[in-house]
């Protein structure tokens, strides 16, 4: 936000913040998912953290502790503050997980994950009262399913992780 702007906010803080929302809202009167992208354009650490969480590469906890200490080192955002205050501040981490789902569900929207697909495997017991065969489900994931997934909505992260550099593929 500019200096202009923020200066003429008033208000405490959860006015400010309503006044900000609208703001981002009545700049694209059009557009529905308004604060998503208020998000994409806020930080783009705060995106790539909640990324590297919603994807298992990072844990709610060190996601938590990133955001902390982007705050100690002054980065000013609203994303990484909230980030950094889950969880009473890095008090009680096995809260975090928990607070940062119900962040996302509520103001990312993130993209649904593709459906798994089952498949019934026989599995064989040999002892106990439940010897014999039995059909067990079992849930996956096909990879070109996923990566179909991340390619189009996550495509940084798929060009990292899954593609790589550009001249990665030769030198293999």
């Amino acid at each position: 936000m500019s200096g202009s702007t923020h200066t003429q906010l008033k208000g405490g803080r959860l006015q400010r913040k309503r006044q900000r929302d609208e703001l981002a809202q009545s700049s694209d009167p059009l557009s529905s998912d308004a604060p998503a992208r208020a998000f994409r354009s806020v930080s783009l650490l705060a995106r790539w953290l909640l990324e590297e969480f919603h994807f298992v590469f990072l844990s709610a906890a060190q996601v938590q502790f990133a955001a902390q200490l982007a705050s100690i080192d002054g980065i000013d955002n609203d994303v990484l503050n909230k980030l950094a205050s889950f969880g009473s501040n890095g008090k009680y981490p096995n809260k975090v997980a928990g607070e940062i789902e119900k962040y996302m569900e509520t103001y990312i929207k993130p993209a649904p994950a593709p459906k798994p697909q089952g498949h019934e495997i026989p599995l064989k017991i040999c002892k106990g009262p439940m010897t014999g065969y039995h059909l067990m489900q079992q849930y996956y994931n096909l990879p070109h399913v996923w990566f179909a997934f991340m390619y189009a909505h996550f495509r940084s992260i798929y060009e990292l992780r899954i593609r790589g550099a550009a001249d990665a593929l030769p030198e293999f």
